[in-house]
């Protein structure tokens, strides 16, 4: 079931839906093939008088039959979730009514049998409604069923035994009072069962949706199998060593000045659109945008051979992506910008920063930084890539061709000089 759709209630309706067609199919299975079984042994002669038990295993079945019709057409809801219940609880009384009336015993027949034990497998069945109030209901309406069933036909109880505890154990009234007394305390057990449950069933629906929120987010700007490692990632923060690629557009002030927001909006989306197909092609991920500017990290959520040499592919891109928008606008005469952009190599801390109220999923340290840097000098150099030679260390000898050394520059924040390449 899709987590966007997924509610508390309508999951907890499968699962008592599902619990109660496979529970009551079984169910019914057990009654129906065991009233057939008692009346091939009685017509077989191994046994006689069992005419009251095969009536109340026929009707235990067919109940149980009616449960799982109504289990399987999905209309187990509502009312008809503890109506349905409480009527499993009546099934050991129903052999209780019947021998009253049919046997000489009466109820003494069968009180400290097997129908007594079933008391507290339905009570246990209650708590797949996952509503501790019907668990508590169905705990006390055994109790209340049993005990007067004992009331009404104990003078029947008619035992003898010389041993005087096991004499008490099958008579005495306390005794029997206890048993209602266990039932009810097993009610409010499972209760307390059913409410844990309950909520353990909500926690995971909260936690799906708003992973399935995070990726349909994630999904605007990264691959699904990208937004799959950041919503299964369980660390807060870690260390990383990665390159980080700065990308900003030029002239986009005097672009602004000049076109309608909805033109600029429009004009935005195509550029961004194009560097981040150009991102991703080459493993990246985008970090984040920063007004016009794009931030992406390559070899942080998904691990790279070499993430410099794909950072710098993805630049190389970037810039060819960029060319074709701007032959299109200039065909159209519209007005056209460039971009720079600049690339370092180093140690990150990623994971999930931000406030109590909100989080990104971003990566900080000095590498950010100085890719940051770097960007900036693109201007100031007339360079449309800037690279600095931590990255281009990490970068084979066939992937350097094109890329000049423009010497040391003092960056911003940097007290040392940083060796700079460019293309």
């Amino acid at each position: 079931m899709r987590p966007d759709i997924l509610s508390h209630s309508n999951l907890l309706d499968e699962e008592i839906h599902s619990t109660f067609k496979t529970g009551s199919l079984y169910s019914a299975v057990m009654g129906l093939s065991s009233a057939c079984l008692l009346s091939a042994m009685q017509w077989t002669g191994m046994i006689g008088s069992i005419e009251v038990p095969i009536l109340w295993t026929v009707f235990g079945g067919l109940y149980s039959l009616g449960v799982f019709l109504i289990a399987r057409a999905r209309k187990l809801k509502g009312l008809w979730i503890p109506f349905a219940l409480i009527g499993f609880t009546t099934l050991p009384t129903s052999i209780y009514v019947i021998s009253h009336w049919v046997l000489p015993s009466g109820a003494a027949t069968y009180i400290t049998g097997p129908p007594s034990y079933l008391y507290f497998c339905m009570i246990a069945v209650s708590g797949f409604a996952f509503d501790p109030r019907i668990s508590t209901i169905a705990g006390i309406v055994s109790a209340l069923q049993y005990v007067g069933a004992f009331l009404i036909d104990r003078d029947h109880l008619r035992i003898t035994s010389q041993d005087p505890l096991m004499l008490q154990d099958l008579t005495s009234t306390s005794i029997y009072l206890f048993k209602g007394m266990m039932m009810v305390f097993t009610g409010l057990v499972v209760a307390v069962l059913a409410t844990t449950a309950k909520k353990l069933i909500q926690g995971i629906v909260a936690e799906e949706k708003e992973k399935f929120s995070i990726k349909r987010v994630l999904g605007e700007y990264v691959s699904p199998e990208v937004a799959d490692k950041i919503v299964a990632s369980q660390k807060i923060a870690e260390k990383k060593q990665v390159a980080i690629l700065f990308s900003d557009i030029r002239g986009f002030t005097s672009f602004s000045e000049h076109n309608e927001p909805d033109a600029i909006v429009e004009r935005l989306n195509e550029y961004f659109s194009a560097m981040v197909s150009a991102i991703e092609k080459n493993g990246g991920t985008v970090d984040k945008f920063i007004g016009d500017a794009v931030m992406s990290v390559f070899g942080g959520v998904l691990p790279l051979e070499n993430p410099s040499e794909a950072a710098l592919n993805a630049a190389r891109q970037m810039r060819a992506s960029l060319k074709e928008l701007q032959r299109g606008w200039a065909s159209t005469g519209q007005q056209v910008f460039d971009n720079g952009i600049g690339i370092h190599f180093g140690e990150v801390l990623q994971g999930t920063l931000g406030s109590e109220g909100r989080k990104d999923f971003t990566v900080i340290g000095d590498a950010v930084n100085t890719a940051s840097r770097l960007e900036g000098l693109c201007k100031e150099t007339n360079t449309g890539i800037l690279i600095s030679a931590q990255a281009v260390e990490r970068i084979p000898e066939s992937s350097r061709v094109g890329l000049r050394s423009l010497g040391k520059f003092q960056v911003k924040g940097k007290i040392k000089e940083i060796e700079i390449y460019g293309e």
